[in-house]
């Protein structure tokens, strides 16, 4: 089964809640959206259902008739079919009239919308699609995936549960290297071949460079942009200083800010807010950001802890996105600049907390101490190498990601 294909194993679109609501498929460029979406096509017979925006002629056919694909939809004599608008974000009202398909006829069809900009971003905007759709955030493969043993259910509750849940698995330790130097997008990580992945990613920078960020932002300073890519991967894993990038850059605050925000729209970036609940003289301002693709890391430090916080995110996603509860990863730092580089948090409770390391078996003291003051949450310290599985005490797991992963999707 290739990569992809494991991808799609995952995200499985339950056809009850489509009845309802429209499914919106968000994430970088390249991710493997599009499949997802013609897989589900194909699997109902609706194949002949998809439409990219990014064809003029589709474009057309929709300003004449935003209805234009129902006469297709009623040839295939399928019950309630299966139809796929891809990047139709770009449309400058789209949102209205999405809103007008769904208020008019969404009773006789299920509808699949995709995009690589940050459709998520409408959950907080207050627009006119509220209580209409349901967000599914697709992210690069994992290791769960990787494996051929993708599974979206939580597997664990307690930290009990999931040493219990980890005590058979073995390591997966060529699986992890795979991840760790190609990267999770389906394409370089299909193939394979570090020559490959290098040629790819640098064509992937010119096209969200070049051509996404322009179709999302009236930015023009796209060279500047670039060397703001440059300066990110070094800054990864501690508080963003804007400033200090104004300063590199020679660009205003603003100009930094709007920038980053565009990088985050389009998934290039992600990043993770420092939680202050419960936490005394927390840092409670400063964010950390992550690069969508771990592999553009040259230092294996940050390489790793980018990768693990990314999985963490992911699982965040896949649980928050099926139902399963409302979860997030942020991070934990205090005036001593000593952090915790990973908090889960479940329903808005503080439920794992973790630290990422390349070989250490020792937890820090201010990681107990964190702990502690968040009411004994359990500590997890997720290690590079490889055959590590340790429990100091009940509530401490000292455990390699290769075997960790497996619990995570």
């Amino acid at each position: 089964m290739s990569s992809i294909e494991r991808l799609a194993a995952l995200y499985a679109f339950n056809p009850k809640w489509a009845k309802s609501k429209m499914l919106f498929l968000a994430g970088p460029r390249q991710v493997g959206k599009t499949y997802l979406a013609r897989a589900q096509l194909k699997k109902y017979e609706c194949s002949k259902l998809y439409y990219n925006f990014d064809i003029p002629e589709i474009g057309d056919r929709f300003r004449q008739d935003p209805f234009f694909f129902q006469s297709a939809a009623r040839q295939l004599q399928v019950e309630r079919p299966w139809i796929v608008f891809d990047e139709i974000h770009k449309r400058t009202k789209w949102k209205n009239e999405l809103k007008g398909i769904y208020d008019h006829s969404i009773e006789s069809f299920n509808l699949i919308v995709t995009g690589s900009a940050r459709l998520d971003l409408l959950r907080a905007s207050g627009e006119s699609l509220a209580g209409r759709y349901f967000l599914f955030r697709i992210f690069p493969i994992g290791l769960q995936e990787y494996i051929n043993q993708p599974h979206e259910k939580l597997q664990f509750s307690t930290l009990k549960q999931l040493v219990e849940l980890l005590e058979a698995e073995v390591h997966a330790k060529s699986e992890l290297q795979d991840l760790l130097e190609l990267g999770g997008f389906p394409d370089p990580l299909s193939h394979g071949d570090k020559a490959y992945r290098n040629k790819w990613a640098l064509d992937y920078r010119r096209l969200v460079l070049r051509e996404d960020l322009r179709d999302l932002s009236r930015i023009m300073e796209i060279d500047r942009v670039e060397k703001l890519w440059g300066l990110l991967p070094e800054r990864v894993g501690s508080p963003l200083s804007v400033r200090s990038l104004q300063e590199d850059l020679s660009a205003s605050h603003e100009a930094v800010s709007t920038w980053l925000l565009n990088l985050e729209k389009l998934y290039s970036i992600y990043s993770l807010s420092p939680y202050s609940k419960k936490i005394a003289r927390s840092v409670k301002k400063e964010k950390k950001i992550y690069l969508m693709d771990w592999a553009l890391h040259r230092d294996e430090s940050k390489r790793f802890e980018n990768f693990v916080i990314s999985s963490l995110l992911r699982s965040a996603a896949v649980w928050t996105d099926s139902g399963q509860g409302s979860f997030n990863v942020m991070y934990l730092r205090n005036a001593r600049s000593e952090e915790a580089d990973f908090l889960i948090t479940r329903d808005e409770q503080p439920w794992i907390l973790g630290d990422v390391k390349l070989s250490s078996t020792t937890i820090d003291k201010h990681v107990y101490d964190m702990s502690e003051q968040l009411g004994g949450v359990p500590i997890i310290q997720v290690v590079q190498k490889t055959g590590i599985f340790q429990t100091p005490n009940p509530r401490t797991l000292i455990i390699s990601a290769d075997r960790l992963l497996k619990a995570f999707p």
